[in-house]
């Protein structure tokens, strides 16, 4: 089926409009490649009949208008309700269809995937077994408004009833009667003619545009509404039917009735093609279906599917129970190393998704903002690839779709595709958390799939083939391959079993590489070069299996070339710049390879000009196509570049030009459309290194490297990342990474840099090139971020004195940039990275420098609360060193700057936390030195903190402080009438502490701490300790589950009273009572912590009271 005879249909499939898909009889006798047609379905049932009622019928059914058949069907169906025959009749005609044609419903699974709406009027549920969907009838009539309205899950809609033998449901549309009640239902009319107001599609409907009840929906938009609707009438043959209305425009979809499934085929294609072919949303979308011609020549990439996919049940069946997750938002992570074959997994499994999920290979590189006006159609997957790299943009991507979906009826699944997952600080999800919009963080931390108390995330872990599935992989490869044209020639040399091939090939790979190896790309290439060479490869090395591979490589580019070794060489330079840059456009000016440029465009137009197979070009990766204005720019590359041709058409186009819009084309000087020409290498990246590497000398690295992030930016970050990583010990990567940038190349400059810092072997490189960077630029979210991961990664390689100094550096650089409001924000997460490699290290004096020059940054910019929380958060650290070391100096130096900056933003809750997590040590410190009034300096600091902020983790550390000063008062050999007015004071503290946060196990522990002292101070004057006071103290044991010791101690402090008090007043067996139940506590104490106040209690009481 050419769409493209066809222009307003195919302007429609193009649209962003729902459309619905009318199926009648036809399209249900080609799904299920059965033929009850209705005159057939209804002959079924003489089966059921005497043979007087066969008779009848089968009169009735001479007359073939749709008023004889409905005629027909009331007899019929009325004839078998009356013998009994009815239900069997309906069970083995309709309730009996299955879905038989694989291409049709596969192509209307593609359909359903597109948010669009089939409306049928046949009464099986074929549509529904082929596309998951559910079923719904003109009985719900709010439910399909809904549907419509996108308010509830696209269902399958049945205008006249539907038959489901397994759900008991029957509300089918057929005689007489039944079709008066459904004409004079006003809901059901209702919503008819609503759906007469979308685009329809009309397939295999024959007499149905006839029917007595559609008749007057498909006119009503138009008659009624005024409506210029334009409904497509798909039929077979040159002549369409002569009685069609007037508002619908056939559209002849091949010259037989069988033509029908390629046909839907085609435009469930040419849908998914267009509606989603959004270049800032989608980088893969799997629904489209490969070019053959070309997919030999990418074979090793996944978008080729070259060959069939092997194995992986176990990831395939443990990623459909991600889909199936309860939660409507939910995210996961397949990790493995390159080439093992995650991406083709994802793609088979995208490919396989049940008819109401949407799924693609996301493009996170270009406009953020395009996901935050993507518009939900469908459950929908959304999958990120290179994620380490690119973090930052998967975190607004994220925080974009998390808006939208939430106010979707649809579901979200994001799974995030990396080669590796290291629980360290600053992975890849670390950063994407952080940057995540807040209410959305709390939301992500929370729905990963499988995660645990410990860990976030638990990933889906890629494990190497079993050698049986690395076998059928093997020879799945070499038949696809030596059935291609590139392979075709050894075929005859192969013609043995491949099951054998195979086998052997698969025996010298593990004889020849260690298991790291053992992943598909490898074994695709050296099955390759095992047949060029015949076996006996004596291969051990990666860098020497690709360097065989290009080689044979190379010959057939040479062939392609008609020998020209020169224009080879070209060839070669440009297909390094596009395996770096992803892609190059030869008409774009390509600095010092223009020549090569222009070399390989006059080829490309000679070849065009001679005819054959050089109209085709896909054996060099090389590909044509129209310019068109509707061609999407992207707004991360530099504002130089935009007007570039290149740069208009970032991606490559996957459907057929001629079928775009005309209109949109770009036109030169002359008005003539603009052809391109682009060279996009299909390789995977490991051998996209090695062609850079291979091909770009030491001598052109500089120049090289300059023009390629001409070209682009993030891209060839991402290059560089991944090439670095696969080749760790070439230099050529580490210059081109690493080479000073120009101004305008900062951007991709840093982020090589964050992603590659840890292999970097000079970071004071990079150092320097921050300290040059202009004063008032815009990349200081990035510098800042760099200098931090350079902190980090100075910390773990243990480079201190590196570490030290690169901080006073960092100091240096913000002292130049106090104006640049986006790197003072950045300063606490900066210096914190810094401060604790210092700190952990004990390097204090280091550590009190970079706090003195954070002290003076801090006073620059005297409102910045957030630069005082860290100054703060550093002294804190610098209290713990100086007490450790005794130096009181520097203890009351560094809490003096604290209360400093605490003061200077009074209520400041975090400040509060920081100071009062200290002040428990320091109060501890302070007192075994007997400087008590340095103490309660500090408690009544806290105090006045806690009356400004008011949380609970002050208010713990207040009655801590409070408890413990009780005691100390208590203690105190100090000569004073005010000691029992302190002490009542802090009592009192605690208790109103107690009141407000009753829940709070460490209040509970300081108030039940003063109050068991103060029974066990009464016990001996005969007050009375009631049972109600026990009972207190066992509900807060109980509840205290850590502080069992210190709370099982306070509570038997309790009964040590009660059974003073008990003895007192002559009731001997309680108290004997109590002191049993002691002894069981005292017993457990001991098992668990050893010596404890308990059991010493309960050594006391016997030894005493004779009680025993």
């Amino acid at each position: 089926m050419l769409i493209a005879d066809n222009p307003q249909f195919a302007e429609l499939l193009r649209s962003e409009k729902r459309i619905v898909f009318l199926c009648g009889t036809g399209f249900s006798m080609s799904l299920g490649c059965h033929e009850l047609s209705w005159s057939r379905w209804l002959s079924e049932g003489c089966n059921y009949l005497n043979d007087i009622k066969v008779s009848q019928l089968t009169d009735l059914l001479t007359d073939t208008t749709p008023t004889g058949l409905i005629r027909a069907a009331s007899f019929c169906l009325s004839s078998l309700k009356s013998a009994g025959a009815y239900t069997d009749f309906m069970d083995s005609t309709v309730g009996s269809l299955k879905p038989q044609s694989r291409i049709l419903s596969s192509a209307i699974t593609s359909i359903a995937r597109s948010g669009d709406v089939f409306a049928t009027t046949n009464y099986d549920m074929l549509i529904e077994k082929a596309t998951g969907q559910k079923s719904v009838t003109y009985n719900s009539p709010a439910s399909i408004l809904g549907i419509l309205n996108r308010e509830e899950q696209t269902r399958v809609i049945h205008i006249h009833g539907v038959y489901d033998n397994l759900l008991n449901a029957d509300d089918i549309i057929a005689d007489d009667t039944q079709y008066a009640e459904i004409i004079e239902n006003q809901a059901a009319q209702f919503i008819q003619n609503l759906i007469s107001t979308y685009p329809l599609v009309i397939v295999g409907c024959g007499a149905t545009v006839d029917d007595p009840n559609l008749k007057g929906f498909l006119s009503f938009a138009a008659e009624k509404l005024g409506l210029d609707m334009s409904y497509y009438y798909l039929h077979c043959g040159e002549t369409p039917p002569a009685d069609l209305n007037g508002n619908m425009t056939p559209v002849c979809y091949g010259e037989h009735y069988d033509a029908l499934p390629g046909a839907v085929t085609d435009i469930a294609q040419y849908r998914l093609k267009h509606r989603f072919r959004n270049r800032d949303l989608i980088k893969v979308n799997p629904y489209i279906a490969v070019n053959s011609d070309s997919s030999a020549y990418s074979r090793l990439h996944y978008t080729s599917r070259f060959m069939k996919f092997v194995g992986r049940n176990l990831e395939l069946s443990k990623l459909n129970s991600f889909l199936g997750d309860e939660h409507q938002f939910s995210w996961w992570a397949v990790i493995g190393p390159g080439g093992i074959g995650k991406s083709r997994l994802i793609l088979e499994w995208l490919k396989q998704l049940p008819g109401d999920w949407f799924g693609f290979i996301s493009n996170t590189l270009n406009k953020i903002e395009a996901y935050g006006q993507f518009i939900p159609f469908s459950n929908t997957v959304i999958v990120f690839d290179y994620v380490n790299s690119n973090a930052g943009n998967c975190a607004q991507i994220i925080s974009e779709l998390y808006s939208v979906f939430d106010e979707s009826i649809y579901k979200l699944r994001i799974l995030f595709l990396e080669r590796d997952y290291l629980e360290t600080q600053d992975n890849w999800l670390d950063t994407i958390v952080k940057q995540l919009d807040p209410p959305v963080r709390m939301v992500f931390s929370g729905y990963s799939y499988q995660r645990t108390d410990k860990a976030m995330l638990v990933p889906l872990m890629f494990s190497p083939m079993s050698v049986s599935d690395e076998k059928i992989y093997a020879m799945y490869y070499l038949d696809a391959y030596l059935s291609s044209d590139i392979g075709a020639l050894l075929r005859t040399r192969y013609s043995s079993k491949f099951s054998d091939l195979a086998d052997r090939i698969v025996d010298d790979f593990h004889r020849d590489f260690p298991q790291e190896y053992r992943r598909p790309l490898f074994l695709s290439i050296y099955s390759e070069v095992w047949i060029s060479k015949d076996g006996g490869l004596g291969i051990h090395t990666v860098r020497d299996l690709l360097s065989v591979f290009m080689e044979k490589e190379e010959n057939q580019w040479l062939t392609r070339f008609h020998n020209d070794k020169q224009l080879l060489k070209s060839y070669q330079k440009l297909l390094a710049l596009a395996s770096a840059t992803d892609m190059v456009c030869l008409i774009d000016p390509a600095g010092f390879f223009q020549s090569d440029a222009d070399a390989l465009l006059y080829f490309v137009s000679d070849e065009c000009r001679l005819g054959g197979k050089g109209s085709s070009f896909a054996d060099l990766f090389i590909y044509q196509e129209l310019a068109y204005d509707n061609d999407d720019i992207s707004e991360m590359l530099e504002v130089d570049y935009k007007d570039k041709v290149y740069d208009e058409v970032r991606l490559k186009d996957e459907i057929e030009h001629t079928q775009d819009d005309p209109n949109q084309l770009r036109h030169n000087e002359n008005a003539e459309p603009i052809l391109i020409t682009i060279l996009e290498p299909l390789y995977p990246d490991i051998i996209r290194a090695f062609i850079v590497d291979s091909y770009i000398t030491k001598a052109d690295w500089v120049s090289f490297t300059e023009l390629a992030r001409d070209q682009t930016t993030i891209e060839f970050s991402l290059f560089l990342t991944h090439a670095m990583k696969d080749f760790p010990d070439t230099n050529c990567f580490k210059k081109m990474a690493f080479l000073p940038p120009k101004d305008t190349d900062r951007f991709g400059y840093y982020i090589t840099l964050l992603s590659s810092l840890r292999v970097v072997d000079n970071l004071c490189q990079a150092v320097d090139v921050l300290m040059a960077s202009p004063v008032s630029d815009d990349f200081g979210i990035w510098e800042s971020e760099i200098w931090r991961r350079i902190a980090i990664v100075l910390t773990e390689q243990n480079e201190l004195d590196e570490l030290y100094r690169t901080g006073c550096q960092y100091f240096d650089f913000v002292g130049k940039r106090l104006n640049n409001q986006t790197i003072i924000d950045a300063v606490p997460n900066v210096v914190e990275a810094f401060f604790v490699g210092l700190h952990n290290a004990e390097r204090v004096n280091e550590f009190a420098n970079l706090a003195e020059r954070l002290t003076k940054i801090t006073e620059s910019n005297s409102q910045d609360g957030f630069l005082a929380t860290s100054c703060i958060e550093a002294y804190q650290k610098l209290v713990i060193h100086y007490a450790r070391a005794n130096d009181l100096k520097g203890v009351r130096g560094s809490w003096k700057l604290m209360m400093l900056f605490t003061h200077r933003f009074p209520g400041d809750v975090d400040n509060g936390r920081i100071v009062s997590e200290i002040a428990e040590q320091l109060c501890d410190w302070y007192s075994d030195r007997g400087a008590l009034g340095r103490v309660a300096l500090i408690i009544n600091e806290i105090r006045t903190i806690y009356a400004e902020c008011k949380t609970i983790e002050i208010a713990e550390v207040l009655a801590v402080l409070e408890a413990n000063a009780y005691f100390r008062y208590k203690k105190s050999e100090e000569a004073s009438i005010n000691i029992d007015d302190k002490m009542m004071f802090s009592k009192s503290c605690v208790s109103l502490l107690y009141e407000k946060y009753p829940e709070s196990e460490r209040i509970i522990l300081a108030y039940s701490s003063i109050l068991a002292d103060s029974f066990m101070d009464q016990a001996d004057f005969q007050s009375p300790v009631t049972i109600e006071d026990c009972e207190r103290f066992k509900d807060w044991k109980s509840k205290c589950s850590n502080y069992k010791l210190e709370m099982s101690e306070h509570y038997c402090r309790v009964l040590f009273a009660r059974c003073s008090y008990l003895r007192g007043i002559g009731e001997e067996s309680k108290a004997r009572s109590i002191i049993s139940e002691m002894r069981g506590i005292g017993r457990e104490l001991s098992r668990s912590f050893g010596e404890n106040d308990v059991a010493d209690m309960v050594e006391f009481m016997e030894a005493n009271w004779m009680l025993i």
